[in-house]
């Protein structure tokens, strides 16, 4: 993935349904050395779920040390190393 510039998301929602994010811990270490850059993404179908659990998404990210990529207009606007 690192090769064809591709970003991976990282959705918050988990923590709201089960105790992980989606995907689940293991699978994002066994991608930790094909991605760089990821998004978070929380999944909102409801106004008040708009950001939610974000910070821990973040914190994931630092963990793992991914970039996090931030868009406006569908277009990369921003990379930050949390």
């Amino acid at each position: 993935m690192k090769e064809k510039s591709a970003l991976f998301e990282i959705n918050t929602n988990g923590w709201n349904r089960d105790v992980e994010p989606y995907p689940n811990l293991q699978i994002i270490e066994k991608l930790r050395s094909h991605i760089g850059i990821i998004t978070i993404g929380s999944d909102s179908h409801k106004p008040e779920m708009v950001s939610d659990k974000i910070i821990q998404g973040f914190e994931l990210a630092r963990q793992f040390d991914f970039k996090v990529a931030l868009f406006s207009q569908r277009k990369i606007e921003k990379l930050i190393t949390p």
